[in-house]
């Protein structure tokens, strides 16, 4: 496979990157996630944590045979901020041999730490041969909201649904405090660099957390591929955290959020909290999260949520070291979950 090797994609690539993205996953001209729009804000809008774009290709004979799109990451562990990404969009023709495999190698080579969530079944498949293992799993929460409405449209009138039916209605009983309507969530359209926001903190929750900066929050704020919400949290008249949701038809997602505290009760109630916001979009029936610190998976737990799945999170075997083994915490904003 004759090529000069990956470089970096301009916006007058991207119709053909799009082509093939639609190819090779098989999809519809109008899906969302690789519309013109969408695909500029994943690679040109300003990022603070990567300089240029974040679309990377190789060519062969001039025509683009493979792309892997980076998400730009900052691992902050209990001794260093590390230099990390996440890659997606990530594919491949048929007709070029290794293709996939060399774009993402020479990707990894870019920062301290690549990993890899989730994915596609040829994702998960392929990248335990390129040497990557599966570091943890990470746990996605879900809380019916409007039972009836989620049965009706997800679910389908089958025997086994009225039985989660029955459930659902009373889980709702579940996850109820009064403490929570003590936290106020004041919405944003953005976040002002220089306000007073609390952002992860690694010493607050007992493991490595992925830096936000009020920038990085707004650029996922300006994803077009899902309604995306703001708020800041207050209590008592002080500021005390965030968060950020997206809604995707009848789900809404916890995309980021932070609680200033490393008490389950204290996110537990701010998870309540959320889920009332969810709850006031009439067509939401399902609000959901991802955790992968036990504090976290335990205050989800409290305010009523249950775990329907989880998914791998890959760590390259050379890399593993960088983690210095510790807990990891995991949002929807590391990868493109909170918009798929």
């Amino acid at each position: 496979m004759a090529s000069k090797g990956v470089e970096q994609a301009t916006l007058e690539d991207l119709p053909e990157i799009r082509r093939l993205l639609l190819d090779v996953f098989q999809c519809a001209e109008d899906r969302t996630i690789f519309s013109p729009e969408v695909l500029a804000w994943k690679a040109f809008d300003p990022h603070p944590f990567w300089e240029g774009g974040r679309s990377y290709i190789l060519r062969v004979a001039g025509r683009i045979v493979a792309h892997g799109l980076v998400i730009p990451l900052r691992l902050k562990t209990a001794r260093a901020s590390l230099r990390a990404q996440c890659v997606i969009d990530w594919v491949a023709n048929k007709e070029a041999v290794g293709a996939g495999v060399l774009i993402y190698t020479q990707l990894r080579g870019m920062t301290d730490l690549q990993i890899g969530l989730g994915g596609s079944d040829h994702a998960r498949r392929v990248l335990p041969r390129m040497g990557f293992s599966n570091y943890r799993n990470v746990r996605v929460y879900s809380r019916v909201i409007r039972p009836a409405a989620h049965l009706v449209r997800v679910r389908g009138l089958r025997p086994a649904s009225w039985l989660r039916l029955a459930r659902d209605y009373k889980e709702l009983l579940r996850g109820q405090s009064s403490a929570a309507d003590q936290l106020e969530a004041i919405p944003c359209k953005s976040f002002d660099p220089g306000e007073d926001l609390p952002l992860p903190d690694a010493a607050v929750v007992g493991g490595s957390v992925f830096e936000q900066t009020a920038e990085s929050l707004n650029y996922t704020l300006r994803c077009p591929a899902a309604r995306m919400e703001a708020y800041r949290f207050q209590l008592h008249g002080s500021s005390c955290g965030y968060c950020v949701l997206s809604r995707i038809g009848h789900q809404c997602r916890i995309a980021n959020m932070w609680v200033h505290s490393s008490r389950a009760e204290d996110w537990s109630n701010a998870f309540i909290r959320v889920t009332g916001l969810a709850a006031s979009d009439p067509a939401c029936t399902e609000i959901i999260a991802c955790a992968s610190l036990p504090l976290l998976e335990t205050a989800l737990r409290f305010a009523g949520f249950r775990t329907p799945y989880d998914f791998p999170l890959f760590v390259h075997n050379s890399q593993r070291a960088a983690l210095e083994e510790s807990e990891v915490s995991i949002t929807f904003t590391e990868n493109d979950a909170f918009y798929l």
